[in-house]
């Protein structure tokens, strides 16, 4: 079944101005130098300590102008640490969320029938569509079935998908989510290549970022601690449902990998 799901609270930026390319590329964490018109790339804005302020599809529509693409998040903040280091930067922000919608299209053999200024972005299992007339594409595409937030949730666990602001959030050290494709070691200096070099220079993260599988339905909350052996080693982050496998998914960071085995709340989990 074809679906699509869309994101009611997305982040959608533009970015244009003389210094727009240099400003991304000392703030985002991968080398945006290197992207040429109508590419994309995904790159975090980070803290001082390398912690998560966002993490964003960036696509570049001409040699000053781009999209900046965020799941989700507090637009307020969101915004304003990315605009934190510009001072006589000659960038222009400008918040398009209320223009735009963001449609994930749930399957990759799918080719969605879109118009000219829609952007689509193919990854290697879903669509990105950021489109400035949701009813039109709907009508272009009426063999999509919508499914809710929870779904696109889920797929995102089966497929160890991090997202902005759950997984990927303020509270975490961005190395751990093991991202490599958003962080360039070329990229030049940006805000937050400190903590994330000193830690890839010892080879060795705090924690990481994973997907643990429990059997039937689950009484998990998110922050609930993690065992192994009893030893706690970790926290779940957030939850997904399968209902028609009875399968719950945990995001989850662990500390402790030496056993793949896991207790929460006395249910066994494996890591997938």
């Amino acid at each position: 079944m074809d679906q699509y799901c869309i994101l009611k609270n997305a982040i959608v930026l533009e970015i244009s101005g003389a210094d727009s390319k240099r400003y991304l590329n000392s703030r985002l964490s991968n080398n945006i130098l290197a992207l040429q018109n109508n590419q994309s790339l995904m790159a975090a804005a980070l803290d001082p300590k390398a912690k998560t302020e966002g993490f964003f599809l960036v696509y570049k529509k001409n040699e000053d102008e781009y999209f900046l693409i965020c799941d989700g998040g507090n637009p307020t903040e969101v915004i304003g640490a990315f605009s934190r280091y510009k001072v006589a930067d000659r960038v222009e922000i400008k918040d398009l969320s209320q223009d735009y919608s963001l449609v994930k299209v749930l399957n990759s053999n799918y080719k969605p029938s879109c118009k000219n200024s829609d952007l689509v972005i193919e990854k290697s299992n879903y669509f990105e569509i950021l489109t400035l007339n949701i009813d039109e594409f709907l009508n272009s595409n009426t063999n999509l079935t919508k499914v809710k937030y929870t779904e696109w949730k889920l797929f995102c666990a089966k497929n160890k998908i991090y997202t902005f602001p759950e997984e990927l959030n303020p509270n975490l050290f961005f190395p751990e989510a093991q991202l490599e494709n958003a962080v360039a070691k070329n990229a030049g200096c940006y805000v937050g290549q400190e903590a994330v070099e000193m830690v890839t220079s010892r080879g060795k993260l705090p924690a990481k970022i994973c997907v643990i599988k429990f059997l039937g339905s689950s009484s998990i909350k998110s922050g609930e601690p993690i065992f192994s052996e009893d030893k706690e080693v970790g926290k779940v982050i957030s939850i997904a449902y399968d209902k028609q496998e009875n399968v719950t998914y945990c995001f989850a960071r662990i500390k402790d990998f030496s056993a793949n085995k896991f207790l929460v709340d006395n249910q066994k989990g494996i890591l997938i």
